[in-house]
This record gives C-alpha cells, sequence and structure tokens, in this order.
C-alpha cells in the first residue's frame, strides 16, 4: 500500500512536468500554471504528510511491536485490547464495548503502558491516624501492618513505615507486591489485606484520622474509583406544623 502511494504520487509529478514541457512548447504561457501547481502542491504535500506519518508509525509499530493484537494497554485516559493494527489507526476494544480508533502517528507520540506483559503488581497505599494517638501505638502500628501482609501467597511485602506528618494526621506508607498480573486476584487480595488491617487496628485501639470529606483508604495507582466509607447523616428536625 504504501509503495503504490508513493509510486502515483511519482508519477502525477511525472506527468505534470512532461505536461507542461508540452504546453510550453506550443507557446503557451505556463507562468501562471506552475504557480498554481505550486501552491497545490503544498496543500497536496500538507493533506498527505499526515497520512505517511501514520503509514510509517505502522511500519515501526510491527517491526519494534511494542504491543500485538490482544494487548491490553493504555494510551493516556484511553484504555482497552488491541484489536487490529491498521496502516493509519489501531483499533482497540474499550473497557465500556466500545471500539477506539486511534491514529498509528499519535499512539507512538504517546507513552503507552502494556498490562499483559505484567509479571506482578505493585500496590502502594496510605493510612493516617489522629496526633492524639499514644506513641507506644505509633511505634507499633508498622509491625501491626507488615504482620497482615508479609505471609501470605502470591504477596511480597515491601516496606510499611512512618513517612509523613499530615494534616489529618500522622500518615503510613504501605508497599506490597502481587506475585501476579490478574486483577481479579489484586483485588481480592488487597480487600482481604485491608480488611485485615482495619480489624486488627480495630482491636488494638487505633482509630483512623479522616479529615472533612469522607475517608477511604486505596493504592496510590489504582485505576479504579475509590470506594468511600459511609458516613452518618443527621436528620433535621421536623418543622413545627
Amino acid at each position: 500500500m504504501l509503495f503504490r502511494s508513493l509510486r502515483f504520487a511519482g508519477m502525477v509529478a511525472i506527468w505534470s512536468v512532461v505536461m507542461l514541457a508540452v504546453l510550453s512548447a506550443f507557446g503557451i504561457d505556463i507562468t501562471a500554471l506552475v504557480a498554481g501547481l505550486g501552491v497545490g502542491g503544498i496543500a497536496i504535500a500538507l493533506a498527505v504528510q499526515r497520512v505517511l506519518g501514520d503509514v510509517l508509525a505502522s511500519v515501526s509499530i510491527a517491526l519494534d511491536k511494542p504491543f500485538v493484537p490482544g494487548d491490553s494497554i493504555a494510551v493516556g485516559d484511553k484504555r482497552g485490547t488491541v484489536h487490529r493494527i491498521g496502516l493509519r489507526s489501531t483499533i482497540l476494544g474499550g473497557l465500556g464495548g466500545e471500539e477506539l480508533v486511534l491514529p498509528n502517528n499519535d499512539l507512538l507520540a504517546s507513552r503507552i503502558s502494556n498490562f499483559t506483559r505484567m509479571r506482578e503488581r505493585r500496590v502502594d497505599f496510605k493510612i493516617a491516624v489522629p496526633y492524639a494517638t499514644e506513641h507506644s501505638l505509633l511505634e507499633a502500628l508498622p509491625a501491626l501492618l507488615k504482620a497482615q501482609i508479609a505471609g501470605r501467597e502470591q504477596v511480597r511485602f515491601d516496606r510499611a513505615a512512618l513517612t509523613n506528618l499530615a494534616d489529618k494526621g500522622v500518615e503510613y506508607s504501605v508497599v506490597y507486591w502481587v506475585l501476579s498480573p490478574e486483577y481479579s486476584l489484586y483485588v481480592q487480595t488487597h480487600q482481604a489485606i485491608l480488611l485485615a488491617i482495619l480489624r486488627e487496628m480495630k482491636a488494638a485501639g487505633y482509630t483512623i484520622s479522616a479529615d472533612d470529606g469522607p475517608t477511604y483508604i486505596m493504592p496510590a495507582d489504582a485505576p479504579q474509583e475509590p470506594v468511600f466509607a459511609p458516613q452518618t447523616l443527621e436528620r433535621a428536625p421536623d418543622k413545627p406544623r
């Protein structure tokens, strides 16, 4: 396809020169035609530039293979499964069932995350307790957090440590790895860990700090929307009738 396009453009250029030469031989003033062809050539070049960029990008994708059909990738805020890689564009199946058409040139100019080639998942979340918490409990919290993560199947504990004195309280950072790329395993594992942490913290007398907004605990890089803790709403007193 690429070679046919280049051949066609070359033939048009050659025949244009031949026609101008014939008209000039018959004594016809071709100055206006040359000027018109020059302007037209610029317009055509600008129009073809984008197409050729996408075609050359498809060649680069075929050679480098940053992704192949069947891979789950994210490009900016777009995420889906690669269905087909064409000359001008790549077709993705979106998470909502829609079809996403992305120009190849735009793909190469973007940062691409290929989730299919993941070997494991890194989970990073934070939890805070009030400043009024007893010092002994503050010192013991990293060990409590580690105990709920280390030793689980398909999990490698990294760290749990006090990392920040935030507005809402004393903040701890927890990092661990799920030793599988499967998203469903990550969700189930993270849920079990959070429930275990909440249970043990409650039993040990901890209070999770909250600001004016809803309280939630979630990985910093989680692709899903956070699940907010329910809020207790006070019913306004009934007005006298």
